[in-house]
């Protein structure tokens, strides 16, 4: 697949459906972080679940950013 760029993840996920097929198969913390970095390519989205696999991530919320300041 030819790696077109979009504007927004929403963009790319609206109107690419191998992109789409991708994302939805993901863990929901690897959803969460492409989505913080509103990451534009399925090049870019397959690099960043490729190299999170596994990893468990903790995504920053309002919850446990106020929880980290106390």
């Amino acid at each position: 697949m030819l790696d077109q760029q979009f504007t927004t993840l929403t963009e790319m996920l609206d109107q690419d459906t191998s992109c789409y097929d991708f994302y939805v198969g993901l863990p929901e913390d690897i959803k969460k972080g492409l989505q913080m970095l509103d990451i534009s390519s399925f090049e870019e989205m397959q690099k960043f679940a490729a190299e999170h696999k596994g990893d468990n991530l903790v995504i920053p919320n309002e919850e446990n950013v106020l929880d980290s300041a106390l």
